[in-house]
């Protein structure tokens, strides 16, 4: 089957205009191009599909039954090429992304209404985790990632140019365990922080 599959569109063709010549101009080539590509379609089918006198194609009795069974599918694939050409030009469905609540708050949220703006066919679904779950097996279509947990052969695209990590007390905390000048001078400060699960290298940055 998969073998005459590339000969249906010159059948369709010369089937629907009735004419070698406007099915090659229809097509991008030539007559003689067309009629090769019949002759090899009838010589697989055991069949002959035309009726040809030096005035006219016809189809013939077996044609106009291939024909009737054929062009339905034809349209069909056409009209599949086309709403796949068009969702190209204007992106469009379901976009899931996978990220840490942080990031979506700094780097995401700001920008929806602008996104929503541009891409109003998108129906976007944001899956904030901490515990960074993998895209493929969890059916995410991107993430975001800080670089340590970047996976392995996962195409990264930077987002912004770096957050700058700073440690902040109140006034009541300094006044009694006085300020703290140096990284060295922060290691025995109680202190909360959010922790990211596998998340290495971290130092406070000054």
């Amino acid at each position: 089957m998969s073998a005459i599959l590339h000969l249906l569109p010159f059948f369709e063709a010369v089937a629907r205009l009735g004419s070698f010549t406007r099915a090659a101009n229809q097509l991008g080539v030539t007559p003689p191009a067309v009629s090769q590509n019949i002759q090899a379609l009838e010589s697989r089918l055991g069949v002959r599909l035309f009726n040809r006198t030096s005035r006219s194609v016809r189809l013939s009795e077996e044609g106009q039954r291939f024909y009737h069974s054929v062009a339905p599918a034809m349209r069909d694939i056409g009209i599949a090429a086309d709403d796949l050409q068009a969702r190209q030009a204007t992106p469009s469905g379901q976009l899931r992304i996978t990220l840490p609540q942080l990031a979506a708050s700094l780097l995401v949220m700001p920008l929806l209404g602008e996104f929503q703006a541009r891409y109003p066919d998108i129906q976007l679904e944001l899956c904030t985790d901490d515990r960074f779950a993998e895209l493929v097996p969890n059916n995410f279509d991107a993430g975001i990632r800080m670089h340590a947990m970047l996976q392995k052969e996962m195409i990264a695209v930077p987002l912004d140019r770096g957050q700058r990590r700073v440690l902040i007390a109140a006034p009541g905390y300094l006044a009694a365990r006085g300020t703290r000048n140096g990284r060295n001078s922060c290691a025995s400060i109680t202190a909360c922080a959010t922790a990211f699960p596998a998340v290495v290298n971290w130092s406070p940055g000054f």
